[in-house]
């Protein structure tokens, strides 16, 4: 008996000695995922056309080639408030709209993008109501006022941060914009409001096939 229990106990070890180093392989190896928390796009600066007094170029991703790009431009503000519009170039929306749907809180977009439903638009209105100007991105001291989820006033940075309608009573999101970091961000204010800012940049960015 006490033979059977030797050769058990050793068999377990060996067992177990094999078996550790592998577990650890497998955990070493496993990749971290991503956590998206923004809409990264690299931001230019460009010649405004009247009404508005400021333009963007968004390109999208921001490291080039990008597959999208987006002009923002920005009325001159009634208080903290400004209008705005986004127009789109042609371009593949198809990664953009992936990017989108995960971090503002929808469901991810399918690989294969059918047309967007009608009707399409050519312009996306919105309203900009500033937040702040001159923030860092952080978290700061403690007790420090957090805005958008992402930037502070001290020490004080190169972003502007505003909250974004896209359409009269639309839904919501964030925008950051910093020239010194030719960078700006989409963030999410609530995620229920994601599938209608989704529905709102395929409006803007899905063409329907022309018909012969």
């Amino acid at each position: 008996m006490r033979r059977i229990l030797a050769v058990l106990v050793v068999g377990a070890m060996v067992a177990l000695a094999i078996w550790l180093p592998r577990e650890e392989n497998a955990v070493a190896d496993s990749p971290i995922p991503e956590v998206p928390v923004e809409v990264r796009f690299r931001a230019e600066r460009a010649t405004a056309a009247p009404p508005f007094v400021e333009r963007w170029t968004l390109a999208f991703p921001d490291a080039p080639p990008a597959s999208q790009v987006l002009a923002l431009q920005i009325g001159a503000a009634t208080g903290t408030t400004a209008t705005g519009r986004l127009t789109a170039a042609p371009g593949d929306p198809r990664t953009l709209l992936a990017r989108i749907a995960v971090v503002l809180g929808s469901s991810p977009e399918p690989a294969a993008l059918p047309a967007a439903p009608q009707p399409t638009t050519a312009a996306l209105d919105l309203q900009l109501d500033l937040l702040g100007d001159r923030l860092s991105v952080g978290h700061g001291e403690v007790g420090e006022t957090v805005i958008a989820g992402a930037f502070v006033a001290a020490p004080a940075g190169e972003w502007r941060v505003y909250r974004m309608t896209i359409g009269a009573g639309g839904p919501q999101c964030f925008l950051g914009l910093s020239g010194a970091e030719r960078s700006a961000v989409l963030l999410p204010r609530a995620v229920e409001e994601g599938p209608a800012i989704l529905a709102r940049f395929r409006s803007l960015l899905v063409r329907a096939p022309a018909t012969s």
